[in-house]
Order: C-alpha cells, then structure tokens, then sequence
C-alpha cells in the first residue's frame, strides 16, 4: 500500500488534534505524574503485547486503561510510534490513512526526546527482535496435576532489563544470568533466583 503524502486541511487538523494528546485526570496528574494520554483500539487477543508496547521508555510505566471504553493507551508518544507499526493498535477515531502520518510526525517528535534516547531505541529494537509473539507462538507448559496441560504461565516482565522472558527458553534480555527463570509449579507463574525470586505463593 502506497504511502498517502498530502492531506486536506480537515485531516491535518485531525491529526494534530490526536498528537497533542488528552488531558488526563487530575487523579492521573497528582499520583502518576502523566499529563496527556493517547488512547487507541486493539483487539483482546494482544493486549498483552498491546500493554508492553505502551509501557513507553521512562522509568514508569505509561501504560493507561478507559474501563469505560475499553481502550489501551499510552502517556508516552515515543509508545505511539510503536504501538501504530506494530498493527496491534490503532489511533482512536482515526481514519486508517492517517496512521502512518502520525506515525512519522511522532517518531520525529520524540527522537531526540532525552540523552540516551538513540540507546533506548536501540535496546527497545533487539528487545522487540528477541520477543514477537504475534510472529511465533510459545510453548506451553504443564506445571503439576492440578493446572491442566496447554495453560499459559504468568510471565513477569524482568525488572533489569524490561523484557518478558521468552516462554519457550525461559530466558531474558540480561547479560547475566538470562537463562536463570523458573515456573512455579503451584502458582504457574515466572520468577528468577536473584532478579525477581518471589513467585505468588511467597
């Protein structure tokens, strides 16, 4: 599909109004310290992913949830980026066509956001190449009797280095130790000997 390159007044308008961003609550404001909010439609089945995406590259989280519409989103527009190329999500009221303007406009916003923002994007790229699951399907694992074969273990997102270990090679994104992840066999859930070692039976 071709790219569209030029745009009427009323879609420039568009997509200027969706890259300034919501405002978020007050509540938002005072306790996570979030101004804006993009909000976007994704299906159920990704969410997962969808949540990791929107995660965005500060020390806290950026993730956002509307109950009420049942929408992902973002406080970060460097997420935004991210979460439009990977398909997963969509930029809410958006015409398709305007996806990858805002894309674009986006990325050249926030590229040179912070110092180490050029090392952060080159992380986020290995850690987006070591983990696609919407690309490969992981293994599952049966714990013991009482979980019944082919149920998903909870996997924890690695507080060093941010990446979900791989289901299939339990491994993640540090240079020590990656390989060290474990499933509980009474909770089902991912837990790590230095990096994260209570599970949810602790």
């Amino acid at each position: 599909m071709s790219r569209k390159t030029s745009f009427t007044h009323w879609e420039n308008e568009m997509i200027e109004e969706f890259l300034k961003g919501k405002p978020t609550s007050e509540e938002t404001k005072r306790k996570r310290k979030f101004e804006r909010v993009w909000w976007g439609e994704s299906s159920f089945k990704t969410k997962d992913e969808v949540k990791r995406l929107a995660r965005g590259g500060g020390e806290r989280s950026a993730v956002a949830w509307n109950p009420d519409q049942k929408l992902w989103g973002t406080h970060d527009l460097s997420a935004v980026v991210k979460l439009i190329s990977s398909g997963l999500w969509q930029p809410e009221c958006i015409p398709s066509d305007l996806f990858q303007e805002i894309e674009r406009l986006a990325r050249e916003r926030t590229k040179d956001d912070n110092p180490t923002a050029a090392n952060k994007r080159k992380r986020d790229d290995e850690e987006e190449a070591a983990y696609e699951p919407h690309k490969s399907t992981p293994v599952p694992i049966a714990s013991n009797d009482r979980i019944p074969f082919g149920s998903w273990p909870t996997m924890r997102e690695c507080p060093e280095c941010h990446v979900l270990p791989l289901l299939q090679f339990l491994e993640c994104g540090c240079q020590t130790e990656p390989m060290a992840w474990r499933i509980c066999k009474t909770c089902d859930v991912s837990w790590h000997p230095t990096k994260l070692p209570r599970c949810l039976c602790d």
